[in-house]
């Protein structure tokens, strides 16, 4: 989800000289760093700087008040040198502005049930290493990627489980081919959270409107309803073994 923010802005970091602008379109930060929970946090200041005399590049810090912990978290913007053209460091088009990382900087290790771990142990540790590059300033571009590599691991791990003999088979299928084996009421959910993936991973972003946390809402839910057919398929598992031994 996007927001629009009015900010503080200092040309060239002159204190005396402020103006207030507005950025559009800015990627929402929906998990506190304090707490860990998903919320729509309460805009409380913010400030755009850059100096083009000592060549920094526009940076925006916006201050947030969490509703869940009642705490102040710091989030950092950046826009990409290549995007905006300058009067004086005021940027002209707003439009690509990315999250950077939250201060204070907190890992909160993401926990699955030992059902998922053991469905697809290669999901849990690729989607724990993605978190680790999303917390890191200097690798959260690479987040985005490991998202969408853990996806593939969790919907190939379950239709393997669901369909042992065609293992080799759906290791090298395409993902989409692999949704498309999913039932029916959790492609959609699938589909989803891989397209934000993908966008991620390509040059064009097509879904400009989303973004990585949105990405992790569709993959939570797609480890639910996996889970609940993985449950499921134990429990069918269980009670065949049961009938089979009874005669």
């Amino acid at each position: 989800m996007t927001k629009n923010y009015k900010l503080h802005y200092h040309p060239n970091l002159n204190l005396e000289k402020e103006t207030t602008i507005e950025l559009k379109s800015v990627e929402e930060v929906r998990i506190c760093p304090h707490c860990g929970i998903a919320t729509s946090p309460t805009f409380i200041d913010g400030y755009l700087i850059g100096d083009n005399n000592s060549y920094i590049p526009p940076t925006t810090y916006i201050i947030f008040h969490c509703p869940s912990c009642n705490k102040l978290y710091i989030a950092k913007y950046y826009i990409p040198h290549d995007y905006y053209i300058t009067n004086d460091m005021m940027p002209y088009d707003f439009s690509p502005i990315f999250p950077s990382c939250t201060y204070p900087g907190k890992h909160i290790l993401p926990e699955f049930t030992e059902n998922i771990k053991q469905l697809s142990p290669m999901f849990v540790e690729t989607y724990r290493q993605a978190c680790y590059a999303e917390e890191n300033e200097d690798t959260i571009g690479l987040a985005g990627l490991g998202y969408r590599k853990a996806i593939e691991f969790l919907i190939k791990d379950y239709l393997i489980k669901v369909d042992p003999d065609n293992k080799d088979k759906i290791i090298k299928m395409q993902l989409g081919k692999c949704i498309d084996k999913l039932d029916e009421d959790i492609q959609d959910i699938a589909k989803a959270a891989t397209w934000l993936g993908n966008d991620e991973v390509h040059y064009f972003k097509k879904h400009s409107d989303y973004g990585i946390d949105d990405m992790k809402d569709f993959i939570q839910c797609l480890v639910t309803d996996i889970e609940r057919y993985y449950v499921k398929l134990k429990a069918r598992e269980f009670v065949n073994a049961n009938d089979n031994a009874t005669k």
